[in-house]
């Protein structure tokens, strides 16, 4: 049955197809007959797409689509006639877009090549119009107004005198101002992510290489990392933090800030002394290597507990099921029989406690520019059954004593209770060590720390 069902549901959509496709033919003829050559087209047209074997479709999408191509062509003469080019271009373009979404369907209209060459001249003599006027907007500095214009140029044709210069110009000159006037009042950052654009988009524009690589040299915060105050006993594990501190921060991508290390010393080096030395400017290596913030980390606590696994023998039953001949119904049936027995659960919680407190302040001044105490607890648990017995018999109750009955005796043989216990017997028994703890804690710290610096903006925005 399985390898029919595709079959079956592609004959289904194309029974569907089918019939939608029957319809608007006949909605097609019904416009046709009432002379609205227009929507009768776009009905074949829609036909057909949904069934281009629909015979009717196809040949009144011919008759009608023709006409209203001719129509289009018609108004095209008219603006051009009439002087108006850019309703001249436009309609065209109209005319020819319609016929090429025709053909799609398998049906080619007649557009006479006399056409083209209209258009061709049409599309000069607008571009001869609207050319200038472009670059008057743009010596006027109405940037807006000229992108709008050279955009307009570049689309009808490519490489139209300057247009494309004057694209750029029009689009990459605001966002140029912009950064430089960021610079002037020491928006850096801003201004880094001003002639970021430009190169992105327009690739190099005057020198918005080098005021990138100036605004974020401003910008950078270079940051020097001392050796975290353990305030407790586990210094190796001041180590791990430091190392994992660094190494989250050094993986933000964040422009605007490095960690001072061997690494990043030499790479900020090779920046620096390469976009000096295209400047002719000498270079005061001191300067360049120095950090000018200082991340200072202090553990104020580290709690680990490793806890004792607890053991439980809990009560339990063995379910039986026997035959017993039932008298009322005259015939054997199956009934159950528990028989008490023991499992046993185990717990155990492992957990640990680690408190940091740290502040990046300025080497010049002294000043904090940010700081915090993040405190992370991270546990883990296990809780599961053991029962060497037949588990799949294995019910939950409570019994008194095992071996004699009682009132208080009790067999909880109903699917959610029996599901819970399932669940302690296929549970994971294995538990993380504190020392896993206090890495993941650890890791935690390290992301939440160079969170917090890759978010900080001493620009404020």
């Amino acid at each position: 049955m399985k390898r029919f069902l595709p079959l079956l549901l592609i004959s289904v959509v194309l029974l569907t197809g089918g019939c939608a496709s029957k319809r608007l033919a006949k909605q097609g003829a019904k416009f046709e007959s009432q002379g609205l050559y227009e929507q009768a087209a776009e009905s074949y047209y829609m036909s057909a797409f949904k069934n281009k074997d629909n015979v009717d479709a196809l040949v009144g999408l011919k008759k009608n689509g023709q006409m209203l191509l001719d129509h289009k062509l018609i108004a095209f003469t008219k603006a051009y006639d009439g002087g108006n080019m850019k309703d001249a271009v436009y309609g065209y373009l109209d005319a020819a877009s319609y016929k090429d979404k025709v053909s799609g369907v398998g049906v080619n209209l007649v557009m006479a090549d006399r056409y083209k060459g209209t258009y061709d001249d049409a599309k000069s003599r607008y571009l001869s119009q609207i050319y200038p006027d472009g670059v008057l907007a743009l010596d006027g500095e109405d940037f807006t107004k000229a992108a709008l214009i050279f955009t307009e140029v570049k689309t009808l044709q490519p490489g139209y005198e300057r247009s494309d210069e004057n694209l750029v110009i029009a689009l990459a000159e605001p966002i140029y101002r912009e950064g430089v006037k960021s610079m002037e009042v020491g928006m850096n950052r801003k201004a880094y992510g001003s002639f970021d654009r430009i190169i992105k988009a327009h690739g190099s524009y005057k020198n918005s290489d080098e005021l990138k690589a100036e605004a974020r040299k401003k910008a950078l915060i270079a940051i020097a990392v001392k050796q975290i105050e353990a305030y407790t006993k586990d210094a190796s594990f001041a180590i791990q933090l430091q190392s994992l501190i660094t190494g989250s921060i050094n993986g933000l991508n964040n422009p605007f800030l490095m960690i001072v290390d061997e690494e990043n010393r030499q790479k900020l080096i090779n920046e620096q002394t390469a976009n000096l030395m295209s400047n002719n400017t000498s270079i005061d290596a001191g300067r360049l290597l120095s950090a000018n913030a200082l991340l200072n980390c202090k553990l104020m606590e580290v709690s680990a507990n490793t806890g004792s696994e607890i053991v439980t023998d809990v009560p339990g039953y063995i379910k039986e099921m026997v035959t017993k001949y039932d008298s009322a119904q005259r015939k054997n049936i199956q009934v159950p029989i528990y028989h008490k027995t023991r499992y046993r659960e185990y717990t155990q919680t492992n957990s640990v406690k680690i408190t940091l407190q740290y502040q990046l302040s300025s080497v010049e001044s002294g000043a904090i520019m940010l700081s915090d105490v993040i405190s992370v607890p991270v546990s883990d648990n296990t809780h599961y059954a053991i029962y060497d017995g037949d588990k799949q018999k294995l019910v939950p109750g409570y019994w008194k004593r095992i071996d004699r009955d009682s009132p208080e005796d009790a067999v909880y043989d109903n699917r959610s209770s029996i599901d819970g216990l399932k669940v302690l017997l296929q549970s994971i028994k294995i538990i993380n060590s504190v020392d896993k703890l206090k890495s993941d804690a650890a890791k935690s710290i390290a992301a939440t720390v160079s969170s917090k610096l890759n978010s900080y903006n001493p620009e404020g925005k």
